[in-house]
């Protein structure tokens, strides 16, 4: 754990641990640098589900923490367009993932600190990140890694960023149309609303989402 007691300032200080914050606090105490990363709940489950690009991962040396992979992915654009897309692709097991970062981040001596930031003041030659739990760390460098909120960031003129919701099951059926071979990247069709057209014109007009679609097993999805 981060000691500020001993009135350490260290070169990097990294707020959130979801995979990103991780993988930075990896890669920076693996150059030689102290990092201190700051999380409410480091050892949380990640309630998200990622998908990555086989060869990705391999260059990591991370395949150990893919459960299920795929030997080419396809997209759909409408009934009569498809794209197979000649790349490998798989589903991360996100429990493994975050084991496999921590234990590299801890064998390179990164300190962990369980509490929220709730203000950072940046100084001349340091910034001290004050907790929720009264304990102040100093950092040359801070990184927010708080994902889409960025809840440290200071913008200078209205902060928007895009965004798209997806929702996601995952459903045992009698049987689906597609070869588990391949992963559905993504499936615009819209054949299935020919009888509503209001909701098909909808759809082309606001849907950036179509139907992405991981089968495990011919009843599996």
């Amino acid at each position: 754990m981060c000691d500020p007691s001993k009135g350490l300032v260290v070169d990097l200080a990294v707020v959130g641990g979801g995979p990103a914050g991780l993988a930075v606090a990896q890669q920076v105490s693996k150059a030689g640098l102290s990092v201190c990363l700051i999380d409410p709940s480091p050892k949380l489950i990640w309630p998200n589900n990622y998908g990555v690009w086989v060869d990705e991962f391999e260059a990591m040396d991370l395949l150990d923490c893919l459960d299920t992979t795929w030997s080419g992915a396809v997209v759909y654009i409408d009934d009569k367009t498809k794209k197979d897309l000649g790349r490998p692709y798989g589903r991360v097991n996100r429990k493994q993932l975050k084991s496999k970062m921590l234990q590299k981040c801890l064998s390179n001596g990164v300190k962990f600190h369980q509490a929220k930031v709730v203000k950072v003041v940046h100084e001349e030659s340091e910034s001290l990140l004050i907790c929720n739990d009264g304990v102040t760390i100093h950092a040359a460098v801070v990184l927010d890694a708080t994902g889409f909120s960025r809840c440290l960031v200071q913008y200078d003129k209205p902060y928007n960023p895009g965004y798209q919701v997806a929702y996601g099951i995952l459903a045992e059926v009698e049987e689906h149309p597609f070869d588990i071979d391949k992963m559905v990247f993504m499936d615009w069709r819209d054949s299935h609303l020919d009888n509503n057209l209001e909701d098909r014109d909808y759809d082309k007009g606001y849907s950036s989402f179509g139907l992405h679609d991981q089968q495990f097993s011919t009843d599996r999805e």
